[in-house]
């Protein structure tokens, strides 16, 4: 897999790359170039794209210093092609989408924040499920499967409407500041809604500050806030068929890097 093409980011052709000194790597990146578009390309390891902390902190390392030399659309870590024709062909393909995205996210930045459980959730106000002894007298195990299932999803129901008004009450505040914004409820079992904002770089320390008043208030979860982040939340998934960690699973890898390796922002 020598010739083999690792992708970092959807740039437009007559932006320079890098400098040698602002990674061991990119002394090694390269363009494949279709129209107006570029992607910028570095030599795959001879481990290949392996998920590890070093190699993702790699990643992001390139990706926001091709950012920084002119708009730049961020492409998910693990992104391989078999060879610089593959690369070209698939920039040809997705050219409109490509060209459009660039010109809409190529110079916004994303802010994750992620709300927790301040305390293991419960149903609350939910009819629990009848006890065992009562549910033996006349039923059988079908009904009491059915009614243990129907108490299950009140309390799930219960649960999803509480992260429901924890992302209300955070909108009302951080809305208004973004351009765009993804919300997951209940991603995960201790983590009641994980939110990603698009904004303008210049709005991030207003957006900060909002996030630290509305912090301060909250009592049934603890919020954090990551980034600012190259936009991959808000791509159209339409930039490669060369493999890559889907972008919420390096979202949530992100915010893991993010508190080991940059303290808890925000």
């Amino acid at each position: 897999m020598a010739s083999a093409c690792y992708v970092y980011a959807i740039v437009g052709r007559d932006t320079p790359l890098p400098a040698a000194g602002v990674s061991d790597a990119a002394a090694e990146l390269a363009t494949v170039s279709w129209r107006e578009l570029a992607a910028v390309t570095g030599r795959m390891g001879d481990d290949g794209a392996t998920l590890t902390m070093e190699a993702v902190l790699h990643h992001e390392a390139i990706v926001e210093a091709v950012r920084r030399q002119g708009p730049a659309l961020p492409v998910r870590f693990g992104t391989v092609f078999r060879d610089a024709t593959s690369v070209a062909s698939a920039l040809a393909e997705r050219y409109e989408p490509l060209a459009a995205d660039l010109d809409r996210l190529g110079d916004k930045v994303e802010l994750s924040l992620t709300a927790l459980w301040a305390a293991p959730p419960a149903g609350d106000g939910v009819t629990p499920a009848p006890r065992k002894e009562e549910a033996s007298a006349g039923q059988g195990a079908g009904a009491r499967y059915l009614h243990a299932r129907a108490a299950e999803i009140r309390r799930d129901e219960a649960l999803k409407e509480r992260a429901r008004a924890v992302a209300r009450e955070l909108d009302q505040v951080l809305g208004g500041l973004a351009l765009e914004r993804r919300v997951s409820f209940l991603p995960t079992p201790g983590v009641a809604v994980r939110s990603a904002y698009l904004l303008d770089p210049a709005g991030v320390e207003a957006f900060k500050a909002a996030f630290e008043a509305t912090r301060r208030a909250r009592g049934e979860v603890r919020v954090l806030l990551t980034g600012p982040w190259p936009p991959y939340t808000f791509m159209r998934r339409t930039e490669t068929e060369g493999g890559g960690i889907p972008d919420g699973r390096f979202a949530e890898l992100a915010q893991l890097l993010t508190d080991a390796t940059r303290g808890r922002p925000g």
